[in-house]
C-alpha cells in the first residue's frame, strides 16, 4: 500500500473571498478532466512521490503579490493582483530526454486546455463578477528530483494570473436614512409629521 487516496486532492474548494485559490482551482478542474492516466491530483505540490503515484499532477498557488492600483491613500486600498499558479507533472525518468518529451508534449496540451477556454480567459468569480483580467506572463522549468536510487523528472507550469481587487471599509452602522419630524405649531408640542429621507448611501 502507497498510503494515499487517489481520490482526494488534498485540498477544500476555495472560499468565496480567496479569488487566487479560486483561481487555482478553476485551473485544477480544467487540467485534470484533460487527462484520465494522472494516478494522484492533488491542490498542493506533489513532492515526495511514490512510483505508484506516478504520472502525478499537482496544482498550487506558489506566489501572490499586490501592488497599488493608481495613487496610494486615495480611497479604499485597491490593488493589482497576480497570482502564480504552478502546474506540476512528474513522470518516472528511466530515460530522461524520453520523458522530458513527454512532459512537454503535456505542458503544452496544458496550454491549449486553458488558453483556448473562454470560460477560463474570462473567469468570473464565484458571486458572477469578473475575476481574471489576463495572463501576465507564463514560465516553465524542469528538474529532476532523486529519491533513494529512483529519479523523476518534474515540469512546472508557472501561470501568472492578473486580476484587480479593493478593500471597502466597514460599516456596521451605516448611515442609509435620515427622519425629519415637525411640529403642528411653534411651542406646541404636537408632531404633525413625520419625514424619512434616503442619504444616498
Amino acid at each position: 500500500m502507497s498510503g494515499y487516496d487517489p481520490d482526494d486532492d488534498g485540498g477544500a474548494d476555495a472560499d468565496d473571498d480567496d479569488l487566487p485559490a479560486q483561481i487555482r482551482d478553476a485551473v485544477f478542474v480544467r487540467v485534470k478532466a484533460a487527462f484520465k492516466d494522472f494516478k494522484v491530483t492533488r491542490r498542493s505540490p506533489l513532492l515526495p512521490v511514490q512510483n505508484d503515484q506516478l504520472p502525478g499532477l499537482g496544482v498550487f498557488l506558489a506566489e501572490d503579490s499586490d501592488t497599488p492600483d493608481g495613487d496610494l491613500n486615495v480611497g479604499p486600498p485597491r490593488f493589482i493582483s497576480d497570482a502564480t499558479i504552478a502546474i506540476s507533472v512528474i513522470e518516472d525518468a528511466p530515460k530522461s530526454e524520453i520523458t522530458r518529451r513527454k512532459i512537454e508534449a503535456r505542458m503544452n496540451k496544458i496550454k491549449n486546455v486553458l488558453f483556448t477556454d473562454p470560460s477560463f480567459v474570462a473567469l468570473k468569480a464565484r458571486n458572477g463578477e469578473p475575476l481574471l483580467e489576463g495572463i501576465a506572463r507564463v514560465r516553465r522549468t524542469f528538474s529532476f528530483p532523486q529519491q533513494g536510487e529512483a529519479f523523476f523528472a518534474e515540469c512546472r507550469l508557472h501561470i501568472v494570473c492578473r486580476f484587480r481587487c479593493f478593500y471597502q471599509p466597514l460599516a456596521p452602522n451605516d448611515f442609509a436614512q435620515l427622519k425629519v419630524t415637525g411640529p403642528d405649531a411653534p411651542g406646541s408640542g404636537k408632531i404633525i409629521s413625520q419625514i424619512t429621507l434616503p442619504t444616498g448611501s
